[in-house]
């Protein structure tokens, strides 16, 4: 599959694509991002061969609404990395939780990424734990002009093929309150090989340049002018999400169709709904043992830091005479 010059590599020579980020200086890439940005580049294309197609027809400017399907944990490594080294600083859409890590939130706050709380977060986590709160967020970082990042299926996808699933509606809200910003579909497949999503198993054999490729298609914006001027109800907002996940499968399914561990597998009729009414979640019974040990050590390490203030401020205490 043919490559963009402008990603980093040619079809000619598929060498590493530029550490750095092209024209860096662009207003909105955080100081974190340049120093620590060629580093994760670089990781990132040393465990896989990443090929990417579509950078030329992103805007030169935001604000934009990029969505793309969710697969593994290094997503946002393999759609992130290509734009920054186009120059674009990439605003995530990520949960909550990870931003009360002691390293890593520090790291996702200063790089100006967007927490979004959903339910079942930790109360100790925000006092305002709810959705409404990231779309705000995300509201006022189109409105400043970014690129926005999303995963509208709000976990990894629970079809058995791997296909993108039913979204949620926020990224309807959000491309209608901003028909400013195009709504570009982006479609990935090849990295779910290192990390399995449910079981968190790592197969460190697939892992390098050598034994996993990882395509990336950055596809035209959506037309979504036949849903404007439409009550914006949930019906509405419904339909809008479902025409970009089909947006999004529909370059998947031209990724996919070049894959040799596709073959046979088809594309579905219609978008999984992981709802029990619906299809249902395969992956459920792992994901309920999954947040409840990710519960688990963000509640002790939520004791930890409560019992480190409280022996700070008992020895700030002064002494009696």
């Amino acid at each position: 599959m043919a490559c963009e010059h402008r990603a980093g590599r040619s079809q000619d020579h598929p060498s590493f694509a530029p550490m750095h980020a092209k024209n860096d200086s662009r207003p909105g890439m955080p100081w974190i991002l340049r120093i620590l940005g060629p580093g994760i580049a670089f990781f990132t294309h040393a465990i896989q061969d990443l090929r990417v197609q579509g950078l030329s027809a992103l805007p030169e400017k935001g604000p934009a609404i990029l969505v793309a399907n969710h697969t593994a944990f290094i997503d946002p490594l393999t759609i992130g990395v290509p734009l920054f080294q186009v120059g674009i600083a990439p605003r995530f859409a990520a949960r909550a939780d990870l931003f009360s890590a002691p390293v890593l939130g520090w790291m996702l706050r200063t790089a100006r990424q967007i927490p979004i709380h959903r339910r079942g977060d930790l109360s100790h986590l925000s006092s305002d734990a709810n959705a409404v709160h990231g779309l705000e967020d995300m509201d006022r970082a189109l409105a400043d002009g970014a690129f926005v990042v999303f995963f509208p299926e709000g976990t990894f996808t629970a079809d058995p093929d791997g296909w993108a699933m039913r979204p949620k509606t926020g990224v309807a809200r959000l491309a209608l309150a901003h028909p400013e910003a195009p709504v570009i579909p982006v479609a990935h497949w090849g990295n779910e090989r290192l990390v399995d999503p449910w079981t968190k198993h790592v197969n460190l054999r697939l892992f390098g340049r050598r034994t996993t490729r990882t395509e990336v298609r950055y596809a035209s914006p959506v037309d979504l002018d036949r849903f404007r001027g439409r009550n914006p109800d949930s019906e509405l907002f419904h339909e809008v999400a479902d025409a970009i996940m089909d947006a999004v499968n529909d370059e998947l399914e031209n990724i996919r169709a070049l894959d040799p561990g596709s073959a046979g597998i088809a594309r579905r009729d219609h978008l999984w709904d992981c709802s029990p009414e619906a299809d249902g979640n395969p992956a459920e019974a792992l994901s309920v043992v999954y947040k409840a040990k990710l519960h688990e050590r963000l509640a002790e390490r939520f004791d930890r830091q409560e019992r480190r203030i409280g022996l700070k401020a008992l020895m700030a205490r002064p002494r009696r005479q």
